[in-house]
C-alpha cells in the first residue's frame, strides 16, 4: 500500500470519516458495501477459529523519532492461512483495518502474524512479522516513520462532516474517541441531520453540546454542526447541502422540501438558512463537491467559508469544483 500523503489545501486539511454515503449515492453505496462484505467474509477469521486458543498481543505504535506511543490503524494477517484477523477490540474501518488506542491489547491466534500499521495521514505504513506459535501473551513495538509534520507547519487536521448511524450510544462514543485519535484529528464536527424515514437510525443526532464537551476532555476537540439541505426527490440533486459549524441553535427546517421530508415546500432557498447561521457566527461549508444548484450564487454572495470534497459518495472531483470556481474569479478553500 502506498505511503499516505497529506494534501494541504488552504489553511487546513481534512480527513473524511463517514459511516455511510449520502442520499444521492446511498442505495449504490449500500449495495456495494453489502457485496464487499460478502467477498471479504471469506478472507477473515476470528482469533480462536483456527487453533482454538488465543494470544493476547499488546501493540505499541511508536513514533520512530520521539518514541511517543500513538493510537493508529492496524491490520493483522495469519501468514499460515492468508486470512485477516478480526480484531474485535478495535473499531473496524475498511478492509479489516482497525482503529486502536495507544498500547492496545488485542486477541489474535497463536500463529505467525503480519502486523501492518500507520497513524493519521503523516506516517508511512510499517509492516512487522511475528511468530506467536508458542505465546499466550506478547508485546510488540511497531516504529512509525513520520514523513510530514502538519502541526510544525501550524496546520490542523479536522473532519467537518460526520454522521453516525446504526450504532449504540456506547459504540458511538467509542468511535468518536478511538477513531478520531487514530486518524490524528485535532477537531471533529458531529453533524445533526433530518430525513424521513431514516433519521431514527442516526445516533449522532442524540449528542448534545454538553456531551461533545465531555468527550473532548478525553479525545480531540469535538463540536456540533448541522447539515442544512434540500433534495428534489429522495436522492436527486436539489439546491444543495451545507454544513453549519459551531452553531449555537439549530436552523429550522433542518431539511427542506417533500423530496427529503415527505412534506413542506421546495420554495425555500438554502440561502435563507445560510444567512441565519451566519447571524449566529457559524461557519458555512458547502457539501459534496459540486452537488447542488445553489453553490455558485452563495459563493458569489460571500456566504460560504469552504467547500467539502469527497465527504461521502462519489459526486464530482476536486478539479470539477476548483477550476469551475476559478473561472468565475473565485479562490475556494477546501475541507
Amino acid at each position: 500500500m502506498p505511503h499516505r500523503i497529506a494534501v494541504i489545501l488552504a489553511a487546513f486539511f481534512s480527513l473524511i470519516i463517514l459511516v455511510q454515503g449520502h442520499e444521492h449515492t446511498l442505495h449504490q453505496s449500500t449495495e456495494a458495501a453489502r457485496a464487499a462484505r460478502a467477498r471479504l467474509a471469506a478472507q477473515a477469521e476470528a482469533p480462536g477459529e483456527a487453533t482454538g486458543s488465543v494470544c493476547h498481543l499488546t501493540i505499541n505504535l511508536q513514533d520512530a523519532e520521539s518514541g511517543q506511543i500513538l493510537p493508529g490503524l492496524v491490520r493483522a494477517t495469519n501468514l499460515d492461512s492468508g486470512k485477516f484477523i478480526l480484531l474485535t477490540e478495535g473499531v473496524q474501518r475498511e478492509s479489516f483495518w482497525y482503529a486502536v488506542s495507544e498500547g492496545a491489547e488485542v486477541s489474535v491466534p497463536p500463529v505467525r502474524l503480519r502486523i501492518e500499521a500507520f497513524h493519521g495521514l503523516e506516517t508511512a505504513e510499517t509492516t512487522v512479522e511475528l511468530d506467536l506459535s508458542q505465546a499466550q501473551k506478547q508485546e510488540v513495538n511497531v516504529k512509525l516513520n513520520r514523513f510530514y509534520d502538519s502541526r510544525g507547519q501550524r496546520l490542523r487536521s479536522g473532519n467537518t462532516h460526520l454522521h453516525l448511524r446504526n450504532l449504540s450510544r456506547v459504540e458511538a462514543e467509542r468511535y468518536l474517541r478511538v477513531v478520531a485519535q487514530a486518524d490524528d484529528l485535532d477537531l471533529l464536527f458531529v453533524s445533526y441531520l433530518r430525513r424521513i424515514p431514516g433519521e431514527q437510525t442516526y445516533i449522532s443526532n442524540s449528542f448534545t453540546s454538553q456531551d461533545l464537551e465531555r468527550l473532548s476532555e478525553e479525545s480531540v476537540l469535538l463540536s456540533n454542526g448541522e447539515e442544512h439541505r434540500h433534495n428534489f426527490g429522495a436522492g436527486g440533486e436539489g439546491y444543495g447541502h451545507v454544513m453549519f459549524l459551531n452553531l449555537p441553535k439549530l436552523i429550522e427546517p433542518v431539511s427542506i422540501g417533500p423530496g427529503i421530508m415527505g412534506e413542506g415546500t421546495d420554495g425555500l432557498p438554502l440561502q435563507e438558512g445560510i444567512r441565519a447561521a451566519r447571524e449566529q457566527q457559524a461557519s458555512v461549508v458547502w457539501c459534496h463537491n459540486s452537488f447542488g444548484l445553489e453553490d455558485i450564487p452563495n459563493w458569489i454572495a460571500g456566504l460560504i467559508d469552504a467547500q467539502n470534497i469527497f465527504d461521502g459518495g462519489s459526486q464530482g472531483d476536486y478539479d470539477d469544483t476548483f477550476y469551475r470556481y476559478l473561472n468565475a474569479g473565485l479562490r475556494v478553500p477546501f475541507s
